[in-house]
């Protein structure tokens, strides 16, 4: 089966097309995630075209909530 690690949770979905990951609870295993996130994208695990893609449409879709 799949090990669902920080690095694992925090990366396979902006992989896979997410552009948004929702958090809840203790707050140390999302800080734990978000930083293994930053180091897979640092180390280029994760398209820096992929996470400005998933940006650029965030930003359209609260651009167009907000008219």
């Amino acid at each position: 089966g799949i090990e669902a690690t920080p690095k694992y949770i925090a990366t396979q979905p902006i992989i896979a097309g997410t552009d948004l990951l929702l958090f809840s609870g203790d707050q140390s295993p999302i800080d734990q995630s978000i930083d293994e996130f930053l180091r897979a994208y640092n180390a280029g695990e994760v398209a820096q075209e992929k996470v400005q893609n998933a940006v650029n449409r965030i930003v359209k879709l609260k651009q167009n909530l907000l008219r």
